[in-house]
């Protein structure tokens, strides 16, 4: 009965999704074959559910005759559904990437490198890369020319949105994003009325080179995803408090306020386990690193100004490795038994000085 149903579905909703796909995927270079691909892909779905449901009613019939009332095996035909709904998605993941390229590449000649090897118009900014549900990763690297990133364009959502409309979800299913080498990239601001969940899925997020950029949205900070950080060379970004269920943070060069002080927002508890922290220009390792109670790993490199360990590392009874590498002045004050630096450290169990 199960099966005759979602037959029925199928087959009233296949041809109103095809109609839908042939209008919208003319946008997209090789559409016609995309879009029989899609209607192959139905097909298939349709031939699997008739044969389960055939099945079924012989199988039925059979147990009726022997006067058995048995389940029948289903797994050999759902295992044949999941194949080709995994071909669909495979499918559909690639029409959206060809649609987004088809918008941010009118003007090849000029422009850098933008996403997925696609080159950016001489737009202002980016299409509305949020309503992509498939995406799971996203690179943005040298959008000079796009002054909006993250806007509202980008997420997806009309800018004067009425609040009382459904909710929002932009990136649905996002994971990683890194964006890098954007020069002129200053705010990443997202304030609307209209009630927008923004990357629910986020898991890493890398910023590299971004000179002018001076935050990041509430919505990535209060992440509950978010468990791996990497920033470097964003001298002007200030970050409030570190995401709560963050696990891993890297900070290379100058990473803005983290690398001068880390706080915590108020009432939670920092769940980062692993800091490390290179080519600082500091003289100093970022302040409030005795709030961070989870901390199992702590590595410093390259950091030539570097001058003494804090007094608040004795407090981290959690840290397990210490490694400090290049590090011409903190290294010799580390150095087991006779370094000055030695009785703040002697509690950690693996130290590595190079």
């Amino acid at each position: 009965m199960a099966d005759a149903l979602i037959s029925v579905v199928v087959e009233q909703l296949a041809p109103f999704l095809l109609d839908k796909l042939k209008k919208e995927v003319k946008l997209v270079l090789g559409a016609p074959e995309d879009v029989q691909e899609l209607h192959d892909t139905f097909d298939k779905i349709r031939d699997v559910l008739d044969d389960a449901e055939k099945r079924h009613v012989k199988n039925a019939l059979l147990n009726l005759e022997k006067n058995e009332i048995k389940k029948v095996p289903e797994s050999a035909w759902l295992e044949k559904l999941k194949d080709v709904s995994y071909e669909m998605e495979d499918v559909l993941d690639e029409w959206h990437t060809k649609i987004l390229k088809s918008k941010i590449a009118a003007d090849e000649s000029s422009a850098p490198d933008g996403v997925e090897g696609a080159r950016v118009s001489k737009k202002k900014v980016l299409p509305a890369l949020g309503r992509l549900e498939f995406l799971e990763d996203l690179n943005l690297n040298g959008l000079d020319s796009v002054s909006a990133i993250m806007g509202f364009e980008v997420l997806g959502v009309m800018k004067n949105g009425d609040s009382s409309a459904a909710p929002v979800i932009a990136f649905p299913n996002l994971k990683n994003l890194r964006i890098r080498d954007m020069k002129h990239w200053e705010e990443w601001v997202i304030k609307t009325t209209v009630n927008i969940t923004l990357m629910p899925l986020l898991q890493t997020l890398s910023i590299w080179n971004c000179p002018m950029l001076k935050s990041l949205p509430c919505q990535i900070l209060s992440s509950s995803s978010l468990k791996e950080m990497l920033i470097r060379s964003c001298p002007y970004l200030e970050v409030s408090y570190l995401p709560p269920f963050l696990e891993n943070l890297e900070l290379l060069f100058d990473a803005g306020s983290l690398s001068i002080s880390l706080s915590i927002q108020n009432g939670l508890h920092s769940n980062l386990k692993s800091l490390a922290i290179g080519y600082s220009p500091h003289s100093t390792l970022p302040q409030g690193l005795s709030q961070l109670k989870a901390l199992q790993t702590l590595k410093i490199r390259d950091c030539d100004s570097l001058t003494c360990i804090p007094d608040e590392l004795q407090h981290l009874t959690s840290l397990q490795e210490l490694e400090i590498y290049k590090c011409p002045i903190l290294g010799p004050r580390c150095e087991k038994e006779v370094g000055e630096d030695w009785s703040i450290i002697s509690h950690i169990p693996n130290i590595q000085i190079g």
